[in-house]
């Protein structure tokens, strides 16, 4: 007697419905939300080969781009911390110490605290420009605050201030940023560090590539 052949309960990717799901339809987190067939019909229209190639080779720009900007970050001659805190458990304060422990001109910027681990501060980026005493192509400047400030601090840094880099420490940015960079120029997107370098990581061997150190 021959004996039935089981069907897969739940919903199967349409393309792939008489061989082996890859894994990217397997995988998919609005599949598995869905959970329809029609859901995963979606997300093969919208996740064709062409356009997974598409999408890699938009990445791989962006990683350029983000290479480019780590690479030109410590040309600079004087530094800044937006974002900076006195609060020692706050990466506000512990980038501000990176560069200080290195020993690399940095100020420290917030809107209310007059001096910060010792160090004078600036109210903000314009602020800081007019005392800077050097021209915003040779400044770089980390940001550490909320992602919709770091929206706009950095939008008048690289469009009206001339700033050279900025570098977004993991958690000052969100899609929107990124959206908003990889929209521009390859001349603005290639001063802006963003996706996940961290200067308390990556920062000494990019300074010491430069002589920094």
């Amino acid at each position: 007697m021959s004996v039935p052949r089981r069907t897969q309960s739940g919903p199967r990717c349409a393309l792939f419905a008489r061989t082996r799901q890859p894994k990217w339809c397997q995988r998919s987190k609005w599949i598995a939300e869905k959970d329809s067939p029609s859901a995963c019909t979606a997300t093969r229209a919208a996740s064709t080969p062409t356009t997974i190639c598409n999408r890699s080779n938009e990445n791989k720009m962006a990683n350029a781009h983000v290479q480019s900007a780590l690479n030109r970050f410590f040309d600079a001659s004087k530094f800044a911390v937006v974002g900076a805190s006195k609060d020692a458990t706050k990466f506000g304060n512990k980038v501000l110490k990176w560069y200080q422990a290195h020993e690399l001109d940095v100020t420290p910027i917030h809107p209310k605290e007059a001096e910060i681990e010792g160090l004078a501060s600036q109210p903000d980026v314009a602020r800081f420009l007019d005392a800077a005493g050097t021209s915003a192509d040779k400044i770089a400047i980390s940001v550490v605050t909320p992602p919709k400030i770091s929206l706009t601090v950095v939008q008048t840094g690289l469009q009206d201030q001339g700033i050279s880099t900025f570098w977004l420490q993991p958690g000052a940015e969100d899609a929107e940023l990124v959206k908003w960079v990889q929209a521009q120029p390859a001349s603005i997107q290639e001063r802006v560090i963003y996706g996940g370098p961290c200067i308390l990581v990556s920062g000494r061997q990019l300074a010491a590539d430069k002589g920094k150190l």
